[in-house]
């Protein structure tokens, strides 16, 4: 059974869609429906689905595993996709949401950090390993690589940079190769990475300095990245098949960050522009102060709240199969601009526009307005919003 069914009988199971729904969903995927709904919700009425169950997997096929998980997640995440868009028209009367059902069910059931676990009777061995100096104020562009594990990055306010790396390996490989974190100087950089060896994991919690750096880059894979309370000239941060959060934070150029098969969510954030790009997650902007922000998804909701409009210029937004919500204040020394479009789905605002755009061609709706300050107004905000299968919301 696909992936996709799983998910439909999970959510139906839960009591999130209904046997109709559920029915209509799996008709699209091509399964009988009525004997799969029922079937399944006999076996879960008899047993325990284990919906908290860890996921537990070995180091030596972990990374195989993730990568392999991570293909299976894009091929599902595109399939699911054109299931939508040909589902989209005959279920956008009743705006079930399944698609955004179905994301939050993937974003509430796969933890991404359990996966990284081992089985307590593997041959893999736990290691520490720690790096702590005092660097030089020459030293302004960081950058920090960690492989099937975690990224943490804070500042305090010692003199001393803290880097521990928390290790799994096998005890022969470790022995023989230790230590496995480098860490390497050369001019005005730091970088800190593993060994290039397989069958590993390792996880960096790293502690700077409160002080103003140039650069700051951060990758993994198949884990997630959390950066608070750092300040920098450029932050690029960088994962897959896991999510990234950036919390209290001053850029003073761009934020980039990006990942695939996780949410990015950004809280208390200052730059000059922020860029982020995830598939198959949500996207969530909470008090960020930017002058222009862009932001891409797929299959996931996009969700905007207390954004500083009074710094921000531009305001980029596009997803599919998820709605865009967009919180804006109601001030007089602020004009706004829309473009929105979307299909099978509807386009509202709670701020009134004059509209030079209002065109619909069968299931498709685009919009072009402004609001009634915009000529007169020295500070303008431009909005652009694009999805499908869902709604696109202004609100206050």
């Amino acid at each position: 059974m696909s992936e996709e069914r799983l998910m439909i009988l999970r959510l139906l199971e839960e009591g999130k869609i209904s046997h109709e729904e559920a029915e209509k969903l799996l008709d699209a995927l091509g399964e009988d429906s009525t004997q799969s709904s029922n079937k399944y919700s006999k076996e879960s009425s008899r047993e325990d689905r284990n919906k908290s169950k860890t996921i537990h997997v070995h180091a030596s096929d972990f990374s195989k595993k993730m990568d392999d998980f991570g293909e299976r997640m894009d091929d599902f995440g595109e399939r699911f996709g054109d299931k939508m868009s040909h589902l989209g028209a005959q279920l956008a009367e009743k705006s079930v949401g399944f698609a955004e059902k179905i994301m939050d069910f993937v974003e509430k059931n796969v933890d991404f950090e359990s996966l990284s676990r081992m089985d307590i009777d593997s041959n893999y061995k736990s290691y520490e390993e720690i790096f702590e100096e005092v660097i030089s104020d020459e030293i302004t562009a960081l950058s920090f690589k960690a492989i099937n594990g975690k990224i943490t990055i804070s500042s305090w306010e010692e003199d001393k940079t803290q880097i521990r790396a928390y290790i799994r390996a096998k005890e022969e490989t470790y022995e023989k190769n230790h230590p496995i974190m480098q860490v390497k100087k050369v001019g005005d950089s730091l970088s800190v990475f593993p060994k290039d060896l397989e069958k590993l994991v390792l996880q960096l919690e790293i502690t700077l300095p409160h002080r103003l750096y140039d650069t700051i880059k951060a990758e993994s894979k198949n884990a997630s990245i959390h950066i608070e309370g750092v300040t920098s000239g450029k932050l690029q941060c960088f994962t897959k098949n896991a999510p990234i959060y950036l919390r209290k934070l001053k850029v003073e150029k761009e934020v980039s960050c990006s990942t695939a098969n996780g949410k990015i969510k950004l809280e208390d954030l200052q730059a000059n522009q922020v860029l982020a790009s995830t598939t198959n997650g949500k996207m969530e902007l909470n008090e960020v102060k930017s002058s222009k922000i862009e932001a891409l998804t797929t299959n996931g909701k996009i969700i905007t709240t207390d954004l500083e409009y009074k710094e921000l210029r531009e305001l980029h937004l596009k997803t599919s199969n998820g709605k865009i919500d967009i919180y804006v204040p109601e001030i007089d020394s602020i004009a706004f601009s829309l473009e929105a479009g979307t299909s099978n789905g509807s386009i509202k605002s709670m701020i009134p526009l004059n509209y030079s755009e209002n065109h619909r061609s069968g299931s498709s709706i685009k919009i072009t307005g402004a609001t009634e300050n915009f000529n007169g107004c020295s500070h303008i905000c431009s909005i652009k919003a694009y999805t499908t299968n869902s709604n696109i919301n202004i609100l206050v």
